[in-house]
């Protein structure tokens, strides 16, 4: 089936009627013409299933829902819409969320801004920290902010601005399809709970990045879905969720250690329990997979007075695969291709170095000459937001 221009929103439930509602109206009232909404019921034993039916049954019919006989689990269900779906992206969104305005276009352009993004995920209430929107607007918690004076400020602040991470919380994630056609959807061997962790981390080992759009906002309660299960089922499924994860990280980097969760994914909570007994060190690669990043700088600058340029950039993009969020890494490489005048890796480098600060007046003005020498001159005012006289 041919790829279609648009975006598939895939929502999963079970037992969701406390949120559904409220979700899936605000996602109805944002849909541009050529996206669609496809919920997948995972046998609800509550009011889900008739709630989404009457929403469904008032829409332009760009609602879908898929009702199934029994619980398949989160990734599965997320599977079963991407496969009822060909539009260009897609994303998956939690039934516990509000969306707000442009949101849709909004995640998917940063695909197009930033080269080599796997997946996009936005600002939250209800997220970890490098996805908080308290991380980047400060006073956030001082006002009782409207959806729309949020997103303006949003847009005047960080428009087309998306920061690289290590890891992107499952609530909301965009994704293209291109990708998902080449690797496969969600591992159906993680029920509950680490599909998200699963994601990042295959999309990272593919060497694509994470970003965070700066300038999208979306509500979210958090843990609904846990939340229907008893604490001790749901505490085993995600635990055997953990375990899957884990294994397939030991044999993809066997017969070396996994990357430790504290340096790779920036978490400290992740410790499965199939090594619940096992000392962190015996485990957890903590050495080279660390990259003790003053070191490497020190480094990097021996290696250029050297005149080592292939050994400098090389340490560079190596610690940049643990390392994506470190804004001088992102400074030191960009600076080294521009002057080789290698012009698509200096872009590459200095978009990401651009994203994660702002007012960096340096990068800003090594980035629009590298534009210009690619001849992307309309890529000065659309993404800089400044004028070719710059």
């Amino acid at each position: 089936m041919r790829m279609q221009s648009g975006t598939s929103i895939i929502i999963v439930t079970y037992n969701s009627a406390a949120t559904i509602s409220e979700c899936l109206l605000s996602v109805a009232g944002t849909l541009g013409p050529d996206d669609e909404v496809v919920v997948i019921d995972n046998n609800s034993c509550d009011d889900t299933v008739q709630l989404l039916q009457q929403i469904a049954a008032s829409s332009d019919g760009n609602i879908r829902i898929l009702p199934q006989e029994q619980n398949h689990g989160f990734s599965r269900g997320c599977n079963i819409g991407i496969e009822a779906t060909r539009k260009e992206f897609v994303i998956l969104l939690n039934p516990d969320t509000e969306v707000f305005g442009d949101w849709i276009s909004r995640l998917t352009a940063h695909f197009s801004y930033f080269e080599k993004t796997g997946a996009v995920g936005p600002l939250s209430n209800y997220s970890l920290t490098t996805q908080s929107i308290v991380t980047y607007v400060h006073n956030y918690e001082e006002f009782d902010w409207t959806a729309d004076r949020l997103f303006a400020v949003l847009h005047q602040t960080f428009s087309k601005r998306s920061v690289p991470v290590k890891l992107l919380i499952g609530f909301c994630m965009a994704l293209r399809r291109e990708l998902i056609d080449r690797w496969g959807g969600l591992d159906e061997d993680i029920f509950l709970g680490n599909d998200d962790l699963e994601l990042s981390w295959r999309l990272r080992e593919k060497g694509y990045l994470l970003r965070v759009a700066l300038d999208v906002f979306i509500n979210h309660t958090g843990q609904m879905s846990f939340a229907t299960i008893p604490d001790v089922k749901g505490r085993r499924l995600i635990d055997e969720s953990s375990n899957v994860l884990f294994r397939k990280m030991q044999a993809y980097y066997a017969p070396g250690k996994i990357p430790h969760p504290g340096i790779y994914f920036g978490i400290d909570w992740w410790r499965p329990s199939a090594i619940a007994n096992l000392p962190a060190e015996q485990v957890f690669e903590t050495e080279h997979e660390a990259y003790d990043v003053e070191q490497v700088i020190a480094t990097v600058r021996s290696l250029v007075k050297q005149q080592r340029i292939v050994d400098a950039t090389r340490l560079l993009e190596a610690c940049l695969k643990i390392h994506v969020d470190r804004y001088q890494l992102w400074v030191i490489l960009g600076t080294i291709y521009f002057k080789m005048k290698n012009f698509p890796k200096a872009e590459f480098a200095l978009r990401n170095a651009w994203a994660l600060q702002l007012n960096a007046g340096r990068v800003e003005e090594m980035l629009i000459k590298t534009l210009r020498a690619l001849g992307k001159e309309e890529e000065i005012d659309t993404l800089l937001g400044v004028t070719q006289e710059a």
